[in-house]
């Protein structure tokens, strides 16, 4: 394992091609094992700032892991925050009361973001056979002004791609900032809300599989994020100049050779020495990764969670930090949108 990544502990299904120390699913587990064995008994605390000339260098301090002395953000001096240990005891408390299970804990970003995931009762199978299990993202941050935070998301086994909601924001289904006092009976009914949209997520899986894809269809639609097609201005103007002398077999004429351009960029895009480094990243997963499915949006959409997921970033915590909260994780749902609109 690079050590890029913050350590994982998992029990249950393996994560991520095996990534991670796993406990024994029959244990007793108890909150100081999946601290140690995920590597997060450490713990921070607030240290002042001072200039060069020694004086206080205002009222901020820097939150600074105490096992390596690491800066993990800056704070106001009244900012509180909170341990290892409490960030879990909120999962735990969190996941208890809505019948999840805990199944992987670990860190992200240097450590400044602690997560987990649960798994939730709902679940689904594309076409029957391709099975894809509903999860809780919970997230802690020992970075000032972010909150606790459960996401649903969805896992398909085949190849651990991590799924996004349609909506990043609509699978948000539960903030807390650490002041406030925990609620279970909240937390519950955001466990209900977190199934329903997993079993909703099923049915649009369910459309993408039935929405079928030429090869020039799909790299067209990769194109728009990797790789996007210029149109020819000439084209453009032709087809523009001829509407304004309303000349219709001239419009005609000037679409042909646009389509023409274009499958000739499309044919071009196909071609490995023409493909951008991201496109042809991509592409490869389309066509090679684990379950992979050519020639539907349902193959589409796996193709770039796998790329997300498993490629993309230059370290698995980057990686996953990326895919999770960052960029390529808005790409995903951006994809996932796009495909949908399609099938509609």
């Amino acid at each position: 394992m690079s050590h890029e990544i913050e350590t994982i502990a998992w029990t249950g299904e393996t994560p991520w091609h095996g990534l991670g120390v796993e406990i024994d699913p029959l244990q007793d587990v108890l909150l100081d094992d999946w601290l140690r064995i995920s590597g997060l008994d450490w713990e921070v605390e607030m240290q002042p700032l001072f200039l060069p000339n020694g004086k206080r260098a205002g009222t901020q301090s820097a939150l600074v892991r105490t096992s390596d002395d690491k800066c993990l953000t800056f704070a106001s001096e009244n900012w509180k925050p909170l341990q290892n240990r409490q960030i879990l005891e909120f999962f735990k408390d969190y996941v208890d009361a809505g019948g999840a299970t805990m199944e992987t804990l670990g860190s992200l970003n240097g450590g400044r973001t602690v997560w987990g995931l649960a798994k939730l009762a709902a679940s689904y199978k594309v076409r029957g056979s391709d099975a894809v299990l509903g999860y809780l993202l919970l997230q802690g941050s020992h970075e000032a002004g972010n909150a606790h935070q459960a996401r649903t998301t969805a896992v398909r086994v085949v190849c651990r791609n991590t799924l996004e909601m349609a909506n990043r924001s609509a699978g948000v289904v539960h903030k807390q900032d650490h002041r406030n006092i925990f609620d279970p009976e909240l937390a519950r009914r955001s466990i209900d809300l977190a199934n329903d949209q997993i079993v909703a997520h099923g049915r649009d899986a369910e459309k993408l599989a039935a929405l079928e894809l030429s090869e020039e269809d799909v790299a067209t639609f990769l194109g728009q994020f990797f790789q996007p097609l210029k149109p020819s201005k000439k084209g453009v103007e032709g087809i523009l100049q001829a509407a304004d002398r309303a000349d219709q077999a001239a419009v005609l004429l000037a679409k042909a050779e646009q389509e023409a351009r274009q499958s000739e960029v499309i044919a071009r895009m196909l071609d490995p020495d023409s493909q951008s480094k991201v496109f042809r990243e991509v592409w490869d997963s389309y066509q090679n990764a684990p379950g992979a499915e050519r020639g539907t949006g349902w193959g589409v959409l796996n193709a770039v969670t796998h790329w997300a997921d498993h490629k993309a970033g230059w370290s698995p915590d980057a990686r996953l930090t990326q895919s999770w909260q960052g960029a390529r994780g808005r790409t995903k749902d951006q994809v996932q949108t796009a495909l949908l609109k399609l099938a509609a």
